[in-house]
């Protein structure tokens, strides 16, 4: 009756969660930017003798500027986090007394029992590219330049050689490529 001792392991199905963050900084970036605004109404207001429909037409255009500026402020970041849990079924030794005739006997007997283990998840292989490029603009950047950053996904390309960009006519940056 001595049976090994082999888990076995099922995996569920992975549960994927999504967590947006940076809406407090954002939230703190635009309050400050509204408060140099109503600064700025407040001293252009005291400063220039402006009439009534000049000052309702200047506070109007403040308003609608910072209306168009604040989406742009708040800027989130959606966080993806991936868990898979596998059941361990592990077979254990359990000992239970039985009394036959008011004598005690001991008999063994295995046992099932569950043991939830989460599985880690794999490390995505995501390329990094030393320099990115501007199918637009025809300029090529440091991947940690501020300009290179700005372009838009559907003008990036990408190189891990500047030979690559000066071969298809590429311009470096003038702010992080010196020469």
């Amino acid at each position: 009756m001595d049976e090994e001792n082999f888990p076995t392991i099922e995996y569920s199905d992975p549960v994927i969660t999504e967590k947006t963050s940076g809406y407090f900084t954002g939230f703190v970036i635009s309050v400050f930017i509204a408060a140099l605004f109503i600064f700025l109404a407040i001293i252009t207001l005291y400063m220039f003798n402006l009439t009534n429909n000049q000052e309702i037409l200047f506070v109007g255009i403040l308003i609608l500027s910072y209306l168009i500026i604040s989406p742009f402020l708040i800027k989130t970041r959606k966080i993806r986090e991936i868990k898979i849990l596998g059941i361990k079924t592990i077979k254990e030794l359990v000992e239970k007394k039985i009394f036959v005739k008011s004598k005690p006997r001991i008999k063994r007997v295995f046992v099932n029992r569950n043991v939830y283990v989460e599985k880690k998840a794999k490390k995505l292989n995501i390329p990094r590219f030393a320099y990115v490029g501007s199918t637009e603009t025809k300029h090529y950047h440091r991947r940690n330049c501020r300009l290179g950053k700005l372009i838009k996904n559907k003008y990036k390309e990408h190189s891990n050689t500047q030979s690559f960009f000066k071969k298809r006519g590429y311009k470096h940056c003038k702010m992080c490529i010196k020469k």
